[in-house]
């Protein structure tokens, strides 16, 4: 549903925004956070209409996140980039996407073997949790090298490296959230992507405050 979400009417909740201001407030996260309708939507996207979903998701990270943990310290990764494989895949290592992605990470076959990951008839590591996992967390170390900017890097991951590239390129803006309000076109799916991660972090952060 990401490249809906836009269309769904929501109205926030002040006492969300609220529970946000206060969360950030008390809260260290590892990326920044920022609050704004987008971030909001996502968390209300998460918390009502999905609600069951995220948290079957969250459940399922307890099996992996003590070995995301170790390769993400390893790699220089910040550990609340872990819930991208909420937004990517809800964990689920054998989960196939419309455009053949596949895994937790939900990589592409051209970055899974650029990345070291074996994609053949018979073996298909892309559905390795943690050979994934490393996979990446180097490409995600090679975006940041990149754009140095999570954001910004986030919406790489989803968009690819080279389109984002070129839309900076073409505004001279290089703050995501100015990107997503220019005229040049992002896709709705990798506008959405985004915040989703930022309320899946602060949620994940702060699950049994929210009910989760």
């Amino acid at each position: 549903e990401l490249e809906n979400l836009d269309s769904i009417p929501v109205t926030i909740d002040p006492e969300l925004r609220d529970a946000l201001a206060a969360d950030l407030a008390k809260t260290k996260y590892e990326i920044p956070i920022t609050i704004n309708e987008m971030v909001l939507k996502s968390l209300d996207f998460w918390l009502n209409r999905n609600r069951k979903v995220f948290e079957a998701g969250l459940v399922r990270s307890g099996q992996y996140r003590p070995m995301i943990e170790k390769v993400f310290r390893e790699e220089s990764i910040p550990l609340d980039l872990m819930y991208l494989a909420q937004v990517e895949s809800l964990f689920k290592p054998h989960a196939l996407s419309k455009a053949s992605a596949k895994g937790i990470w939900q990589f592409g076959k051209g970055t899974a073997v650029r990345y070291g990951l074996k994609v053949t008839r018979d073996i298909d590591e892309r559905s390795d949790p943690e050979k994934s996992t490393r996979a990446a967390a180097r490409y995600l170390n090679d975006l940041y090298k990149m754009f140095e900017d999570w954001n910004l890097v986030l919406a790489a991951y989803n968009w690819g490296e080279g389109k984002v590239k070129r839309l900076i390129d073409s505004t001279g803006v290089n703050d995501f959230w100015q990107l997503v309000d220019s005229k040049k076109r992002m896709p709705n799916e990798t506008k959405n992507h985004v915040p989703l991660i930022q309320a899946s972090v602060i949620l994940g952060n702060n699950a049994e405050k929210y009910g989760l």
